[in-house]
């Protein structure tokens, strides 16, 4: 008798999970992740207790679902939760019929990845990602035709997270092969995989940047813009936040090349677009347009154009000021870079007054920023005293001593800068 009820539980648990997973389905499709989220919540918190046997497999699939539905409604701390279960169970699956359960476990570690990303915590992504690769790997090695997308998708995570710890050189060799990867799929299927191409050649140009290579991370970075401009013409709503991003980034590696007449036109038009994008979407976009308009600022300084140069830098130490305000941990090394970088504006025009409020400014921020945390802000604050104190000195202030003062003591903490 038990066992009959148990296979009838366990035939109502399939049909319970199959529709529901249909509503989700059609849910997503209109964007109303609420309503989804409460449908995925009563399913999961109904059957969890029930799992067993084939209706595990189903519940295994459902959790990894759900947890993808929770990330894209940012509910990160949920999503960890589901992805990590799912993890479990597809690994135990995995273990007993590889040929079946080995996509899914790459899938739910693929997702685990990208959720310990989101919540900050790349250390802890790269082992699910590193092992999502693998697995995935092997199954394109059998199935070319139908797993090659997803080994560059998680090569490309991959390369990211190993460029948020800092680690270019590790970063380098999963993005170059997720472009080869993405390149061949985008020849065979411009429309589908030409954005994915783009990301990727985007992300190998962050990645040669941060090894300091900007002649190789100019090409790749060049060609993101090229296909991001022409999807943005296609399509301006969904394109033109990425196509600024490239464009930003373009102009920050001609920059550092030397090329500010060319790092100029990127710049100029990345500035345009993302204060198009703020005034629709303020909290989103706003600090992209910070960032543009302060390396706006030091393009036209380069450029010795020194009367152009203020106003970007104005705008942008007025928009991280506000963004400060309402995000004070995130921001205000931010605000204090721009301020600083104000006081150089002014004083390049010989506006030598203007230029001591935004340096004294940046100072009292980076003074309170080292209190906290002396490792990541006191070398900063060690350079940007020398600076104050010289102002102080040229406009003939009795302060100007005691900042030479807190600048040599400063660097006696820090003497690498």
């Amino acid at each position: 008798m038990g066992g009959v009820r148990r296979s009838k539980a366990a035939a109502g648990l399939g049909v319970g999970l199959a529709v529901a997973g249909a509503a989700v389905g059609q849910l997503l499709g209109d964007a109303r992740w609420a309503w989804a989220g409460g449908i995925v919540g009563a399913v999961s918190g109904i059957f969890a207790p029930t799992v067993y046997g084939v209706v595990r497999e189903r519940y295994a699939r459902w959790l990894m679902i759900n947890g993808e539905l929770a990330s894209k409604m940012g509910r990160f701390d949920t999503a960890l939760s589901l992805t990590g279960e799912a993890v479990v169970i597809h690994r135990k699956l995995a273990r007993a019929y590889p040929d079946r359960h080995r996509p899914d476990l790459a899938r739910s570690l693929h997702n685990l990845g990208l959720t310990l990303s989101e919540l900050g915590r790349p250390a802890d992504a790269r082992p699910a990602e590193q092992e999502a690769v693998t697995i995935r790997r092997e199954l394109a090695e059998a199935h070319p035709d139908t797993r090659r997308p997803d080994l560059a998708h998680s090569l490309h995570n991959l390369g990211v997270t190993f460029t948020e710890l800092d680690q270019y050189a590790e970063a380098l060799p999963p993005t170059q092969e997720a472009v080869d990867i993405y390149r061949e799929l985008a020849e065979a299927h411009p429309d589908r995989y030409r954005p994915d191409l783009a990301y990727s050649l985007h992300n190998l140009g962050v990645t040669f940047s941060g090894l300091g290579r900007y002649a190789e991370a100019l090409p790749p970075t060049q060609e993101a813009v090229t296909i991001r401009r022409e999807m943005a013409e296609t399509y301006p709503e969904l394109y033109r936040p990425d196509l600024a991003h490239s464009l930003h980034n373009l102009g920050v590696t001609f920059s550092a090349l030397g090329r500010y007449a060319d790092a100029l036109p990127a710049e100029h038009e990345a500035v345009t677009i993302r204060r198009e994008m703020a005034e629709t979407y303020p909290e989103l976009y706003r600090p992209d347009l910070a960032r543009s308009l302060h390396n706006l600022g030091v393009t036209f300084s380069a450029l010795r154009r020194p009367a152009e140069a203020l106003p970007p830098a104005e705008e942008a130490a007025a928009v991280y000021r506000e963004l400060a305000k309402a995000h004070p941990d995130r921001y205000r090394p931010d605000l204090a870079d721009s301020l600083a970088s104000l006081s150089v504006r002014f004083a390049e025009l010989g506006l030598h007054a203007e230029a001591l409020p935004p340096a004294q400014e940046a100072v009292a921020v980076y003074r309170e920023l080292a209190k906290a945390h002396p490792d990541r802000y006191g070398p900063r604050l060690s350079s940007l005293l020398p600076n104050l104190a010289a102002k102080l000195r040229q406009l003939g202030s009795t302060d100007a001593e005691a900042a030479f003062d807190e600048a040599a003591k400063t660097a006696e903490g820090y003497p690498e800068t």
